[in-house]
């Protein structure tokens, strides 16, 4: 409830019971120790006041952990809270890692619930799993999780994104980056970034709700390698001069969405290739200032509409298949633009249609 637990050379604590920790300082000077360990059958709640450590780990939980209130600080090159195997759940308080090198929270195993904590770090703010660990999960349900120079989130293992922002202020770095282990849901709330990609994703990728947005000249979605299916919420592309949705490797299926943009809204492949591979299934696609679609590699559009305004409904580099009842309209330009050495198959169901009389299929030898 008040004074000072502190340790020089070793922890401060080392619980295997129940904690309640309400006020009072609890601290570590050891250079290579954390300053509290909850063991697996350990109970922690932090409701106020502070832990601190010099050099190491503030916290590393086995068991179970809970932050209402108070303060966490690491001064040195470790991330400030560990997750180990433990459930941990944290709804206020304030974070700190003081060298802004290492991440808030490092949910190395165990599961981790961010419920209306506000998370902002210079470096990467929470890091989920690791390439040699990928069981983690991480639940973000509501609050900020936000990094000033880095990505907001790197996720090895599992993370199910169902409320709060997720924001990245970098200039080069994307706000999640999801490598080939990874698996990412997003079915509420937000992911934004200023200057960059919102998301890159190498493993699994699912949308289904909330809203994904960068202010910066970059698309919003990379696929760069991974598998994503996108049939539901909102992608934005605020400075409307790059692509909603880049495939640039991998398999992206969109089904059921509406995207209309002032540039290509969307880009498949970025060089000839047969296995970059985009599947649109019940979409409706618009660009109001280019191209609406630009393909290099295998599109397939089964039923809804392409239309653009402004340039080709189509730029076609590689192969595209048009299946059920698919419209593609424009009015002043060829509608289908097929480079040389493009295909393009399509159903007797199809309509490719030049309003303005001119051509409808172009193609070029």
């Amino acid at each position: 409830n008040s004074g000072t637990i502190s340790s020089e050379e070793n922890l401060a604590i080392s619980n295997y019971a129940t904690v309640n920790h309400s006020d009072g300082t609890v601290s570590s000077s050891a250079t290579s120790k954390v300053t509290v360990i909850n063991a697996t059958a350990g109970s922690y709640t932090l409701s106020g006041g502070s832990i601190t450590s010099n050099t190491g780990n503030a916290f590393i939980n086995q068991g179970t952990f809970m932050m209402k209130s108070g303060t966490m600080t690491t001064g040195g090159n470790a991330p400030t809270y560990v997750n180990n195997g433990g459930t941990t759940t944290i709804n206020d308080g304030i974070i700190i890692q003081s060298q802004k090198n290492r991440a808030l929270i490092y949910n190395l195993a165990g599961t981790t619930n961010i419920e209306g904590i506000n998370l902002n770090n210079k470096d990467v703010t929470v890091q989920n799993g690791a390439s040699d660990n990928t069981t983690a999960i991480l639940n973000i349900n509501s609050g900020t999780i936000s990094s000033e120079e880095e990505a907001a989130i790197i996720n090895y293992a599992t993370v199910n994104h169902s409320g709060g922002t997720v924001s990245s202020n970098a200039t080069s770095k994307v706000t999640v980056y999801n490598p080939a282990t990874g698996s990412y849901t997003l079915s509420g709330g937000s992911i934004t970034s200023s200057a960059s990609n919102a998301f890159s994703n190498l493993g699994t990728f699912v949308m289904t709700s909330g809203t994904m947005t960068t202010d910066g000249n970059a698309p919003t979605y990379v696929n760069n390698g991974g598998t994503a299916t996108i049939r539901g919420g909102t992608i934005i592309q605020s400075q409307n001069n790059s692509p909603l949705v880049y495939n640039k490797v991998g398999t992206t299926n969109i089904d059921g969405m509406s995207f209309t943009h002032n540039s290509s809204a969307l880009k498949n492949g970025n060089a000839i290739d047969d296995s970059v591979i985009m599947n649109l299934t019940n979409c409706n696609i618009t660009s109001t200032g280019s191209t609406a679609i630009t393909n290099y590699g295998s599109l397939t559009i089964t039923n809804g509409s392409v239309t653009s305004s402004a340039a080709n409904a189509i730029n076609n580099s590689r192969k595209v298949t048009l299946k059920g009842n698919a419209k593609i309209t424009i009015k002043n330009y060829p509608t289908i633009y097929n480079k040389s050495g493009a295909t393009l198959t399509k159903d007797s169901t199809v309509t490719v249609t030049n309003m303005g009389g001119g051509t409808a299929i172009y193609n070029a030898s």
